[in-house]
């Protein structure tokens, strides 16, 4: 379930209309892979985009019934990370403004593609974005990271 989600999300948006991203566009600009080190991700001073499939968890609530198992639902948790190194240097911060509001726009439209997106039977549940990542940053690259939890019927 959980490889086949992290691969049906990054396929979906290679396969995305560019009309639906701003300046950066997916795929073009950067193109979503899928990755299970989340080594790879700290290690990349390239732009990528990362689909990571992270776990999936078996919520008890619901599941038992008179000692017999009815019903139980699996999140699967699916980790988007966007590294984006930066450009150009500004005295001032990490990158121009400009350059900055761009990378933000595209992950904040990667987010909310996310959550607009219908997924079979996957149930969008939450999405917990995270702020980029501040040793990154002083490296001169863009980290940040959405994780995003789907739900399923298992049986």
């Amino acid at each position: 379930m959980l490889a086949e989600l992290a691969e049906l999300i990054a396929n979906t948006i290679n396969a995305s209309n560019p009309n639906k991203w701003g300046v950066y566009k997916v795929p073009g600009y950067v193109s979503a892979e899928t990755c299970l080190d989340p080594e790879i991700v700290m290690a990349t001073k390239a732009k990528r985009l990362f689909v990571l499939p992270l776990f999936t968890s078996y919520p008890e609530e619901g599941a038992l019934k008179r000692g017999q198992v009815q019903s139980i639902r699996a999140n699967l948790q699916i980790g988007i990370t966007l590294v984006i190194p930066f450009e150009d240097f500004s005295k001032n911060d990490v990158a121009p403004w400009g350059e900055v509001t761009k990378i933000l726009e595209l992950r904040e439209k990667l987010d909310l593609f996310i959550i607009r997106t219908r997924w079979g039977s996957y149930d969008f549940v939450s999405a917990d974005p995270q702020p980029p990542v501040e040793i990154e940053m002083n490296q001169r690259n863009f980290l940040s990271s959405t994780e995003f939890i789907f739900s399923t019927q298992v049986c």
